[in-house]
């Protein structure tokens, strides 16, 4: 969505109804710095306020924000409309990314719930736009499917209480081999748990990969474990 060309319109919009930035600030309840930088194009008006500007200025949000595909999804989302977005009719990723700096974190989180499946590969620059809340969920679904590698892109935007029930999952299903990448993220005490539990099993070699990972103490431990027990 290109700002520019935004801030272009509503600096031409303003001049054919004879406004200064001044009055049009006023009406809008802004400074006159803040209609300044929408029209050179620098700043983008909060999307909420959007339907005052097109009203203030006496057009509509087509016009203000143009036909381009960024522009029609800000306007599906503040209109409320993504339920149109179907398996054959779907925003392309990098659209979605263009527009995500300029909507708030539950409208992110209500788009990207209305698009096809996104893989956290995809996810990546999306990351910083969407509520912790929502990520854990596809980061739970991604485990399900086996995307390990897509769960260590965005580890540290998750929280470590997901974070510690992915490993058990992962390590239940993989075993805690597939926890290398992740390891840096997890809790001391989960990862101490899961080590255990291999050791227990006779399995002290699978420790090598997230032997950095562990508690040098607790490590000490389970290796006298494990050779006493032979």
């Amino acid at each position: 969505m290109n700002m520019h060309e935004i801030g272009l319109r509503i600096s031409t919009l303003r001049k054919q109804r004879d406004m200064t930035q001044l009055e049009l600030a006023d009406k809008m309840g802004v400074s006159y710095q803040a209609v300044s930088g929408w029209e050179r194009g620098s700043t983008m008006p909060d999307i909420s306020r959007l339907p005052e500007i097109s009203q203030v200025l006496g057009t509509s949000i087509d016009e203000l924000l143009g036909n381009d595909v960024q522009a029609e999804i800000v306007k599906n989302v503040l209109t409320q409309q993504t339920d149109i977005y179907t398996n054959d009719n779907q925003p392309h990723l990098d659209d979605i990314i263009d527009v995500a700096p300029v909507l708030k974190p539950s409208q992110m989180d209500n788009l990207i719930g209305k698009v096809k499946p996104i893989s956290l590969g995809e996810l990546t620059g999306l990351v910083p736009f969407i509520s912790k809340e929502v990520l854990g969920q596809l980061a739970m679904k991604a485990q399900e499917v086996g995307d390990i590698e897509g769960l260590v892109g965005i580890a540290p935007f998750l929280s470590r209480e997901i974070l510690d029930e992915l490993a058990v999952k992962i390590e239940t299903v993989s075993g805690i081999g597939k926890l290398v990448g992740l390891a840096p993220f997890i809790s001391s005490k989960t990862l101490g748990k899961l080590a255990a539990k291999v050791t227990n099993a006779g399995n002290l070699g699978e420790l090598q990969g997230i032997a950095p990972f562990l508690d040098r103490e607790l490590l000490g431990e389970l290796v006298l474990k494990a050779t006493t027990n032979e």
